[in-house]
């Protein structure tokens, strides 16, 4: 059973009743359908609205939690990169400082004085590619002259250089910087991994004869890693006259 309201008066009274005891009102069926329909409607609203609890808040609550755990691993990955990079980036550091790293220099000092010209080593430099000797040259004569490292030699082995490996103008009265480029590729093919030493043969030329005015004869220059235990590459020892020594190392090519 259930309660309604008396269209007509308004009291409350049973859905089985045919008439209303207060105002003697009929009950007809549409007044009774009338209220069951507002009951469905009721049942339906409670039902929809505990959907609304069940299936949106409780779920956005899991969404959150979700959420929150992605940000966790989103921020994990985050952090595991900035650790890694770092130490990929140290690395990379440590082995471009071991190519360019190299401990060799040479003190400034005079190498030639003579022809009223002097030369004075100024310096050295390693990069990749290339070990750098750097020289000042002083020209105290009346010709213009110009200035190639004719030849030279690494711990005691020739270089296979071009004589314009170094070319220098330097004009009457004058000063001029030069420096003379070796290719590290020339030491690795004869296994010199440690640079203790240079011979170099200076040629002057007289600029406005294009003429050679004169020569240095030969020059040693020492790094600080010079001693006299210079290791040479040899080989099988096919001549030697005291003087002179040839020494086979391989062939290629015929």
């Amino acid at each position: 059973m259930a309660i309604i309201k008396c269209n007509e008066c308004g009291k409350e009274i049973s859905d089985k009743a045919t008439s209303c005891p207060n105002c003697g009102c009929p009950i007809t069926p549409a007044t009774q359908k009338t209220k069951k329909k507002g009951s469905c409607l009721a049942i339906i609203l409670i039902v929809f609205g505990l959907l609304i609890f069940i299936g949106v808040i409780v779920p956005s609550s899991n969404d959150k939690n979700t959420n929150s755990e992605n940000q966790s691993k989103q921020a994990g990955n985050i952090v595991s990169t900035n650790t890694i990079l770092p130490d990929e980036s140290k690395e990379n550091t440590i082995k471009e400082t071991n190519e360019k790293t190299d401990n060799t220099f040479i003190q400034t000092n005079e190498i030639y004085n003579g022809n009223d010209v002097t030369i004075s080593v100024q310096g050295y430099n390693s990069d990749k590619n290339y070990i750098t000797i750097s020289f000042l040259i002083e020209n105290n004569s009346a010709l213009n002259l110009g200035f190639n490292a004719h030849a030279y030699s690494v711990n005691k082995i020739m270089s296979r250089n071009n004589i314009y490996d170094m070319d220098c103008d330097v004009a009457s009265g004058k000063k001029a910087n030069a420096e003379l480029k070796i290719k590290k590729s020339i030491l690795e093919k004869y296994e010199i991994n440690t640079v203790k030493s240079f011979d170099i043969l200076f040629w002057a030329y007289d600029n406005d004869k294009n003429f050679k005015e004169f020569d240095t004869g030969q020059i040693t220059v020492q790094t600080n890693n010079y001693d006299e235990n210079i290791d040479i590459l040899s080989g099988k020892n096919i001549y030697d006259n005291k003087e002179v020594k040839v020494e086979y190392l391989s062939n290629s090519n015929n």
